[in-house]
């Protein structure tokens, strides 16, 4: 099988993108940072690195990933992925920059767009469940606002290299497309493709399929994989238990998340709000902490349990104003409050032996990880589309980590039934 290492810069766009691979045959294993040391290749499975580098400053988020391709270009690895937000949030060019920096290139194809998740391209311009980067969900996003929805400009603004598009017209004929690639390929840089339906990811799989880096989203992975053939999973792993509690940590803002949480609380299952707000005063933390295991054991401990931050706009806002009098910027507040609702739910599962999660939002995801010990895991069955079970290589934890912008009403209670193994026999790579 084809030697790939994938770089992502979240853990939950890492789970993502190994989960294309699984999905098309191939068993995936991911390191979060910063564990990436201490992976390497074994048994033909796709190696993910998380680099964590989405709100780093741009030069750092170019140093980390430069370090990790570095270390990898001497294992024989045939081919390099590149995956970034869907709506490229985040340091795109320094990123892409450092992967073929580190291995002495200068052409790679950008495909960015995810069908199965509303991400589609048309002429350069990207759309997000039909509307317009620019006028979507993303718009106001809190670290990274999208005001802009030509990826040529986007990428342009942040890297050395030239940036064109191949529109979707070029599809037709595809030995012009290959000739126009080649072109493309010889005067360097970034060739966005557009991306309408699957079957332009499918096409353009097999063009690329050769191509040393590949940069974009996690879709074209799938694809990608599918070209190369199905490896060996191995045989379905035990199920989680019908009795095991679940206990979800809801540290995204985004719509997605928080109707996710509204359905499953219409359901019955109990929610545990964190009053953020509190959490920059001196001792609030800790009070917190405290007063969210009490709600928990008040509650009876339940089957099933969300423990989510304050979603109301005033608590946000509030949270803000908290984190500033306190001195703190507000991506260092963003994670500080990401790292006391994986503080509470430790707390929380200690008590009672809680070994199964579900986990929305990529910075949650990543705190999680950190205060769970967490050094790898290993990619399994996906619940809806971007989104695995997981299972850590060491250790009883098995867990979903969703990025916040993905996922159906009723995905709680979907990860919920392949996490206890009663919807369908959970696959364990």
């Amino acid at each position: 099988m084809k030697k790939v290492l994938a770089v992502a810069d979240d853990i939950t766009g890492a789970d993502d993108v190994g989960l294309m691979y699984r999905k098309s045959g191939h068993p995936a294993v991911l390191y979060p940072f910063p564990f990436w040391q201490q992976a390497g290749f074994a048994g033909g499975e796709k190696l993910v690195v998380d680099t964590d580098s989405r709100f780093l400053p741009p030069e750092e988020a170019y140093n980390r990933v430069f370090r990790v391709v570095k270390k990898f270009s001497s294992q024989g690895v045939q081919q390099y992925i590149n995956k970034q937000c869907s709506v490229f949030r985040g340091n795109i060019g320094p990123e892409f920059d450092a992967m073929l920096d580190a291995l002495g290139l200068n052409f790679a194809p950008v495909v960015l767009g995810f069908p199965d998740n509303g991400r589609t391209t048309l002429d350069g311009i990207h759309y997000v469940y039909g509307e317009k980067l620019e006028d979507s969900q993303f718009r106001n996003d809190p670290v990274n606002p999208m005001r802009e929805s030509n990826l040529v400009k986007i990428l342009a603004g942040q890297t050395r290299r030239p940036v064109t598009n191949v529109s979707w017209r070029e599809y037709a004929e595809g030995r012009r497309l290959r000739s126009l690639i080649e072109q493309r390929r010889r005067e360097g840089g970034y060739v966005i493709f557009d991306v309408r339906h699957n079957a332009d990811l499918a096409m353009l799989a097999g063009l690329l399929k050769d191509e040393p880096v590949v940069c974009g989203s996690s879709a074209i992975a799938y694809y990608l994989g599918m070209e190369e053939g199905p490896g060996t999973l191995p045989p379905a792993g035990p199920a989680g238990g019908k009795n095991a509690r679940v206990l979800c940590l809801a540290g995204s803002l985004t719509p997605q998340t928080r109707q996710q949480v509204k359905c499953a609380q219409q359901k019955g299952v109990p929610v545990f709000t964190m009053r953020t707000q509190a959490l920059f005063s001196p001792g609030g933390r800790k009070a917190e902490e405290m007063r969210l295991a009490a709600a928990y054991e008040a509650a009876g401990a339940p089957a099933m349990a969300v423990i989510q931050t304050d979603p109301a706009p005033q608590a946000v806002v509030q949270t803000k104003q908290a984190a500033a009098a306190a001195g703190i910027a507000p991506q260092q507040a963003a994670t500080a409050v990401s790292d006391a609702l994986a503080a509470a739910a430790e707390k929380v599962s200690g008590t009672h032996g809680i070994t199964r999660f579900i986990v929305c939002g990529g910075d949650t995801s990543a705190s999680f990880c950190r205060r769970f010990g967490i050094t790898g895991m290993r990619v399994g069955e996906e619940i809806e589309p971007g989104v695995s079970v997981c299972t850590a290589l060491e250790g009883p934890l098995c867990f979903v980590l969703k990025s916040g912008s993905f996922g159906s009403p009723q995905f709680l209670e979907k990860a919920r039934k392949k996490l206890l193994g009663t919807e369908k026999e959970r696959q364990a790579p």
